[in-house]
C-alpha cells in the first residue's frame, strides 16, 4: 500500500506513482547455514504437485537449496536447487520410482545473472517438467511406476540438508508456493503475472516473505493453514525494489539535450524519469515512459529530450524509478549545453602560502577570453590576468598559480567572455593553513610558559620552564628567550630550575615593583627532586634578574601562580596555590604586596593541580577569582566573589551545574562581546573529561553547549582573536583519555554565532601551555605551544606558530571623557568607551596608568610602553569596565594619569591625553566655598577626614588651636557620634532626646521651624542628653546640636 509520506514525495518531486502493489519484501538467503524450515506435513508429499518461486542471485558456483523436501542421499522426497548458478530440480519416490534421468536431475537452465526468474517445478503422473520465466526448459518421465513421496523431512527454504557445497554469495527467494496440483504453461504464467491460477483451492502454502522482521515466515495459502516457516541463522529480509541507471546525455546542442537511463521494474509497474536542473537540488522532474508489471525483470532503456536549457551552462541530471511503494533515485550526472561554458574546479598544488586555480572554458565556437576571481569571500576582489582560449568546441583546461597568500579559506571562480556575454562558473573554496611552525625550542614539558616583552623593546620575549629530556639524560630548565630582530636569543638570567611532578611548574611575568620591567614569578619541583619545591620572585633590574623575595613564600609544586591587584592599590599581589612538600600542606594563599610580600588573612580554598584565574566578573571594580582543582580526594571548582576584602564562593547561586574539576585549566574572556566576562574551563570531572564555555549573562552563568569540542585534562586553555573578527576564539590542549595519548591542540573559531573547529593542524600535547601572542608585531596572534606529544618528556616540545590570516589587526582608538572623583586618598577613574574597526566597544578591555611623573606608571603601571603597545597579551588592567578605583594615594603631590583600550586581540591603542590632580587637604565643593578639613569636596568633615585632616591641616607640620577649631567645628555638625536619637515623649507635654556617644562637654541645642531661622534651646545637660518642654506647641520642630 502506498504510504502518505510517499505520496507526499511522489507529488512535491513530480514523480508519477502507480497502483499496483510493489513486490515488498523477500528472503536473503546469505552462506549456507541461514534458511526458512517448515514443519513436515503429509500434504506436502501430494503428487501431482507444483512447487514456484521467485529467485534472483549472481552466485554461480557451489551447490544451493532453493525450495526442497529432500535429504542428500536419501532418495525420498522433491528438490528443486541451484548448481553453479543453472536451476536444477528432481522428484524421488524410490530408487526406482523416480522423476531424474540420472546426474544432476532436470536442467532449467543458467539463472545466476542477477536478475529476477520466476520458477516453477511440476510433477504428475506423466513425469517433471522445470519452467524458468514461464516457458519451459526441461521435462522428464518416470522411471517406475509414478506415485508420491513419503518422506518426513521438513520443507526447506535456502538450504539443501546435507547438499550445500561450495556455495559463496546470497540468493533473494520470494513468493514460494506449493500446490497440490500440476499447473499448466498458461497457469504458471498466471502466478508470474501476479493472478491466481483458478481459484487457488490446491495451494497448500503460499509465503509472500513480505515480512520486516521477526523469525516466523507466514503461510497465506487458504487451504494449506498453518504451515509457518521459522527462520534458521541469520534473519534478513531485503525490499525488492525497481533498479535505474543514468546514462550519459546525448544530442546536445545550445538549448536542448537528450537524457538517457537504464531501468529494471524489478516485478512491478514503474515510472522512469529523469530530474534536471543546474545544481543537485535539479528543481525538474518529468517521467520519461511507465512500463513493466509483476513479471517484468529485465533492463529497458528510454529517453526524454529536454528544451528550452541555457547554452554554454552546465546541468545535473539523474534518472529515477518508482513503483507504488517507493521511489529509487540513480547517481548524477553533468551535461554542458553548448556555447560558452565555464566549470570552476578543485584547486590544486597547495603549500603554505600557494595554490593552483582551476577549470574548464568551452569557447562554443567563438573566440573566448578567461580568467579568475578569488578572494577570502565571495565578493572575491581580486582577478587574474586574462588567458586566451580560442574558439573551438571543445573543453578547454585553464589554471593560474597564485603565491604570497595567507592562511584560511580562500574563494575562486573561473569567468570567461565571448561574443556570446560573460560566465561565471561555481563557486570553489581551498584552506591553507593558518598557522605555520616557525621555530623549535628546548622541547619541555612538565613546565610552564609565558609571554612577555621583558626588555622593552616592543618585541615579545618568552619565558619557558620544564623537563627537556636528550637520551637518557634529563635536563630541568628556566629560560628567558629574546626576541631579537634575527630571532629568539637564550639570555642568561640565575633562574632555579624547575618543573612538575604530574603537574607543570608555573611561571607569570608581572611588574610587581612597578618600575616599568616586566618582573618573573616561578614555583615547582627543583632540580627533578620530586619532594623539593620552591616559589620565587625575580625583579627585572637594569642588570638583569635578581631574586628579591628572600624565601619568605611558601615552596609549593603542583600549583599555580597569579599575579593580580586584590586590594585596589596599584601593586601587583601573588596569588600562590599548590602543595607544599616539607609540610605536606596544601595552599591557596594571597601575599599583598606591600613592598614586599605580606602574607594576608584572607581565607582561600587550599588546592593543587588546577588554576586560580582572577577577574572582576561582576565589573564592580574588586578582583574576583575562579578557582579549581583538588587537595587529597575533595575536588573542587569555586568561583570567589571578592566583598570588602573577603572572598565568598557565589558557584552554587550564581553557575549552577559548574563542574568540580582537577588536572585543569582555565581563561577568562568575554566571547560574546557583552561586556561582561565570560570563562572556559576544562578537566576531570566526576562525570568524565569536560571543556565547557560559561556566559555571564550579568545574573548568572551559564553553560554553552559547543558540538565537537571534547573535554581535556592536563591541558590548557586560552582566549584570544586570531583572525581578527573582533571576537574572541579559543584555543585547548590536552589529554581527551586519561592514557598517554590522546592528546589534542585545537583552535575553534567564533563565529559570533557559535565556535567551529578550523583543524589547524597543530601537535597534540599536555602537561604543558598554550598561549596567544604576536611576537612578530604583524597584528595577528601567534600561537606558543609547549608540553609532551606522547605523555612523556621524550615527546617535549615548545614550539612557535605563525598566524598566517590575511587580515591584520589594527589597535583601538583612545578612549574619551576622563575623569577621576576623589574620596580622601581614594580616586575612582572613569572614561568613556573606545571604538575599534574590528572589536565591538562590547569587546573591549581597558588598561589604566598613573604615575607621579608625566606619562609615569609609578603607582599603577599598564605594562605598556607610553605608545600604548602591549608588553603582555593580555586584558587591560581595568579588564571589561569603563572606570577603576585605586586607594592609599599619596596626598599633596601631582599625580598623572591616562587610560588605552585593549582589543580581542590585545593590540593596546594610545592613551588618551594625559590628566592630572592632586590629592590635596582641601578641595572645593560644589558651591565653590571650601571647607577647611574637607578632602573629598563634599562639604563636610567626615570620621574618616578628621585623622588625616589633623596631622597637618596647613602642610606646615604644626597643629594649632585655631586649626584644631576650625576643623571641629565642622567634623561635629557631621560627626555619627553625635547624632540625635532615641526619642522619647512624641505627643506628651516633653520631647526627649539622647546622643549616641557620651563625650565630655556640653553641646549647645537649636531648633527651627523652616530650617532657616535657628533659635537656641539649651545646653544638652548631661552632656548627651535635653528635653524640649515646648514642642507639643508646634505642628513641626528641627533640632541641631552645636559646638561649643
Amino acid at each position: 500500500m502506498k504510504t502518505p509520506l510517499l505520496f507526499a514525495l511522489l507529488c512535491c518531486t513530480g514523480l508519477a506513482a502507480h497502483s499496483q502493489s510493489a513486490p515488498g519484501n523477500a528472503l536473503n538467503i546469505a552462506g549456507t547455514i541461514n534458511y526458512v524450515a517448515v514443519s513436515h506435513t503429509v500434504s506436502f508429499n501430494s503428487m501431482p504437485i507444483t512447487v514456484m518461486a521467485w529467485v534472483n542471485t549472481t552466485a554461480a558456483s557451489g551447490q544451493q537449496g532453493l525450495v526442497n523436501k529432500y535429504v542428500a542421499n536419501s532418495l525420498n522426497g522433491w528438490n528443486l536447487y541451484l548448481l553453479n548458478g543453472r536451476v536444477r530440480a528432481w522428484y524421488f519416490v524410490s530408487d526406482t520410482r523416480n522423476v531424474w534421468g540420472g546426474g544432476n536431475g532436470l536442467d532449467g537452465g543458467f539463472i545466476a545473472d542477477g536478475l529476477w526468474h520466476h520458477i516453477a517445478f511440476v510433477v504428475d503422473s506423466a513425469g517433471g517438467r522445470i519452467y524458468v520465466d514461464g516457458v519451459l526448459r526441461a521435462s522428464q518421465g518416470w522411471t517406475g511406476a509414478s506415485g508420491a513421496t513419503t518422506t518426513t523431512q521438513e520443507v526447506r527454504i535456502g538450504s539443501y540438508p546435507n547438499g550445500n557445497s561450495g556455495f559463496i554469495g546470497s540468493i533473494l527467494i520470494d513468493d514460494v508456493s506449493v500446490w497440490n496440483d500440476n499447473l499448466n504453461t498458461g497457469e504458471i504464467q498466471v502466478s508470474m503475472n501476479g493472478g491466481l491460477p483458478g481459484s487457488g483451492a490446491n495451494r497448500l502454502a503460499y509465503y509472500p516473505c513480505d515480512e520486516s522482521g521477526g523469525t516466523t515466515v507466514a503461510d497465506l495459502a487458504p487451504l494449506g493453514g498453518n504451515n509457518n516457516g521459522t527462520w534458521v541463522g541469520t534473519v534478513v529480509f531485503t525490499p525488492v525494489l525497481p533498479s535505474v541507471q543514468t546514462l550519459a546525455a546525448t544530442s546536445l546542442n545550445f538549448t536542448q539535450a537528450t537524457l538517457n537511463l537504464s531501468a529494471n521494474p524489478n516485478r512491478s509497474t514503474i515510472a522512469a524519469g529523469f530530474q534536471w536542473g543546474i545544481t543537485t537540488n535539479y528543481g525538474n522532474a518529468q517521467t520519461a515512459a511507465t512500463f513493466g508489471g509483476p513479471a517484468s525483470t529485465t533492463n529497458q532503456n528510454h529517453a526524454l529530450v529536454v528544451a528550452g536549457l541555457v547554452a554554454g551552462t552546465t546541468y545535473h541530471f539523474r534518472a529515477f524509478a518508482s513503483n507504488s511503494a517507493t521511489v529509487v533515485f540513480s547517481s548524477d550526472q553533468t551535461f554542458r549545453t553548448l556555447g560558452l561554458g565555464v566549470d570552476t574546479l578543485p584547486a590544486s598544488g597547495m603549500t603554505a602560502t600557494s595554490a593552483t586555480l582551476n577549470g574548464v572554458v568551452n569557447p562554443g565556437g567563438a573566440n573566448a577570453f578567461a580568467w579568475f576571481e578569488w578572494g577570502l569571500t565571495t565578493n572575491y576582489g581580486n582577478v587574474t590576468p586574462p588567458q586566451a582560449v580560442g574558439s573551438g568546441t571543445s573543453d578547454i583546461n585553464v589554471s593560474q598559480l597564485l603565491t604570497g597568500l595567507s592562511g584560511g579559506t580562500h574563494h575562486f571562480r573561473v569567468v570567461a567572455s565571448n561574443s556570446f556575454g560573460v560566465v561565471h562558473g561555481g563557486n570553489h573554496v581551498f584552506t591553507l593553513p593558518v598557522f605555520t611552525f616557525v621555530t623549535n625550542f628546548p622541547g619541555l614539558t612538565l613546565g610552564g610558559a609565558a609571554w612577555g616583552d621583558s626588555d622593552n623593546d616592543g618585541r615579545l620575549d618568552l619565558l619557558l620552564a620544564g623537563t627537556q629530556l636528550f637520551g637518557s639524560f634529563v635536563e630541568i630548565r628556566a629560560d628567558v628567550w629574546r626576541n631579537s630582530t634575527n630571532g629568539f636569543v637564550l639570555t642568561s638570567t640565575e633562574l632555579p630550575e624547575v618543573t612538575g611532578d604530574f603537574w607543570p611548574g608555573a611561571v607569570a611575568w608581572g611588574d610587581f615593583d612597578r618600575d616599568g620591567r616586566l618582573d618573573i614569578a616561578l614555583s615547582g619541583s627543583v632540580d627533578g627532586t620530586p619532594l623539593v619545591a620552591t616559589t620565587e620572585v625575580w625583579a627585572n633590574s637594569p642588570s638583569g634578574f635578581v631574586r628579591t623575595d628572600r624565601g619568605l613564600l611558601p615552596k609549593l609544586m603542583s600549583g599555580t601562580i597569579e599575579w593580580a591587584d586584590c586590594d585596589s592599590d596599584g601593586q601587583l599581589d601573588l596569588l600562590l596555590a599548590g602543595w607544599e612538600p616539607s609540610t605536606s600542606d596544601y595552599h591557596l594563599d594571597l601575599f599583598r604586596n606591600v613592598g614586599g610580600f605580606s602574607p594576608s588573612n584572607v581565607e582561600l580554598p587550599p588546592l593543587e593541580y588546577g588554576p586560580v584565574k582572577g577577574a572582576d566578573y561582576d565589573n564592580d571594580g574588586d578582583i574576583d577569582l575562579l578557582v579549581a582543582g583538588k587537595r587529597l580526594v575533595t575536588v573542587l571548582t569555586e568561583l570567589l566573589r571578592q566583598t570588602a576584602g573577603a572572598f565568598t564562593n557565589v558557584a552554587p547561586e550564581i553557575a549552577p551545574g559548574l563542574p568540580p574539576v582537577y588536572a585543569s585549566s582555565a581563561a577568562w574572556g568575554d566571547f560574546d562581546n557583552d561586556g561582561r566576562l565570560d570563562f572556559v574551563i576544562a578537566g576531570n570531572a566526576s562525570t568524565g573529561l569536560v571543556c565547557q564555555v560559561w556566559r555571564n549573562t550579568g545574573v548568572i552563568f551559564t553553560n554553552v553547549p559547543i558540538p565537537g569540542l571534547r573535554g581535556v585534562s592536563f591541558g590548557s586553555v586560552a582566549w584570544g582573536d586570531f583572525d581578527n573578527d573582533g571576537w574572541l576564539d579559543l584555543l585547548v590542549t590536552g589529554k581527551t583519555n586519561m592514557n598517554t595519548a590522546g592528546a589534542i591542540s585545537e583552535v575553534w573559531r567564533n563565529t559570533g554565532s557559535g565556535f567551529t573547529n578550523i583543524n589547524a593542524g597543530l601537535p597534540g600535547v599536555s602537561l604543558g601551555t598554550a598561549a596567544w601572542g604576536d611576537y612578530d608585531n604583524d597584528g595577528r596572534l601567534d600561537i606558543l605551544l609547549t608540553g609532551t606529544t606522547n605523555g612523556t618528556p621524550s615527546g617535549g616540545i615548545s614550539q612557535v606558530w605563525r598566524n598566517q590570516t590575511l587580515l591584520s589587526n589594527t589597535p583601538p582608538t583612545a578612549p574619551s571623557g576622563l575623569n577621576v572623583t576623589l574620596a580622601g586618598p581614594t580616586a575612582v577613574f572613569s572614561w568613556n568607551a573606545a571604538h575599534d574597526a574590528e572589536t565591538p566597544a562590547g569587546g573591549l578591555s581597558y588598561n589604566l596608568r598613573v604615575g607621579t611623573t608625566p606619562g609615569g606608571g609609578e603607582i599603577v603601571n599598564p605594562m605598556a610602553s607610553t605608545t600604548g603597545q602591549r608588553r603582555l597579551p593580555q586584558l587591560g588592567n581595568a579588564q571589561m569596565a569603563m572606570f577603576r578605583h585605586i586607594h592609599h594615594l599619596p596626598a599633596g603631590q601631582t599625580l598623572y594619569w591616562s587610560v588605552q583600550a585593549v582589543d580581542t586581540a590585545f593590540a593596546g591603542g594610545p592613551f588618551a591625553p594625559e590628566q592630572s590632580f592632586v590629592i590635596g587637604t582641601v578641595f572645593t565643593p560644589t558651591n565653590g566655598v571650601p571647607v577647611p578639613g574637607d578632602q573629598n569636596g563634599d562639604g563636610i568633615v567626615s570620621q574618616d577626614e578628621l585623622a588625616a585632616v589633623l596631622e597637618n591641616l596647613n602642610g606646615n607640620g604644626v597643629l594649632t588651636e585655631s586649626d584644631l577649631n576650625l576643623v571641629l567645628s565642622n567634623y561635629f555638625a557631621n560627626s555619627p557620634f553625635l547624632q540625635m536619637t532615641n526619642v522619647a515623649g512624641l505627643g506628651g507635654t516633653n520631647v526627649t532626646f539622647a546622643l549616641t556617644n557620651d563625650l565630655s562637654g556640653a553641646f549647645s541645642v537649636e531648633f527651627s521651624t523652616d530650617l532657616a531661622d535657628w533659635h537656641f534651646l539649651g545646653p544638652a545637660m548631661p552632656c548627651y542628653v535635653f528635653t524640649d518642654t515646648n514642642a507639643p506647641a508646634q505642628p513641626q520642630r528641627y533640632y541641631r546640636l552645636r559646638w561649643p
